[in-house]
């Protein structure tokens, strides 16, 4: 099968582990997935992760010989994989598409803060402090 072309996988978890989807069953659509990681958010805090998926990003692209860039993820994995194709690698544009599966964006979302058990929120977590508005 012929390439068409490299897609950076970023994984799930919350932004505090690893989800097990990696991304391998789009290969089977002609693209060569490779898989970002990033620090959780006990390990640094927003915009650490970003600046992880960015120096991914290079790398893969470095590598791709010419094919267009695609980033993709699911839940934080997604919401990483719009940042970066929205803001770019090193200029906006330069992503050529996206793939964002159950991709939290609104942390002020009344659903997504009443599912969560008290203490548990994901977005304090990364952030270092609760979501607030304007």
């Amino acid at each position: 099968m012929t390439e068409r072309a490299v897609l950076l996988w970023i994984h799930g978890g919350g932004w505090r582990a690893r989800a097990e989807e990696d991304g391998r069953a789009l290969a089977s659509l002609g693209l060569r997935v490779v898989e970002a990681t990033y620090r959780f958010s006990h390990q640094a805090r927003w915009p650490a992760q970003l600046d992880d998926v960015r120096e991914a990003a290079r790398a893969a692209w470095s590598g791709a010989d010419g094919l267009p860039l695609l980033v993709g993820g699911d839940s934080a994995g997604g919401m990483l994989a719009l940042q970066l194709a929205l803001r770019g690698v090193d200029r906006p544009g330069d992503v050529a598409g996206v793939l964002a599966y159950w991709a939290p964006v609104d942390p002020l979302d009344p659903e997504q803060r009443r599912r969560r058990a008290p203490g548990d929120d994901p977005w304090t977590d990364l952030l270092g402090h609760p979501p607030a508005a304007g």
